[in-house]
């Protein structure tokens, strides 16, 4: 890209899951505040799961 005239900015390397894991609501919720506490901690660059988001897991987590 750079040959090509493109600047780039930023570049990273991103984890995608090829078998998503499907969980009862409650259950991916639980795995969603576990992922944001680990987020949250200072030696912790980034977090990666396999969890299939639903709507309605948002849906319960924006509640909760």
């Amino acid at each position: 890209l750079s040959d090509a005239g493109y600047k780039i900015e930023e570049s990273e390397l991103i984890w995608i899951a090829k078998n998503e894991m499907d969980l009862e609501v409650p259950q991916a919720v639980q795995i969603m505040h576990l992922t944001e506490r680990l987020e949250e901690l200072d030696d912790v660059q980034t977090v990666a799961s396999n969890l299939h988001i639903t709507d309605d897991v948002i849906n319960a987590l924006e509640t909760a």
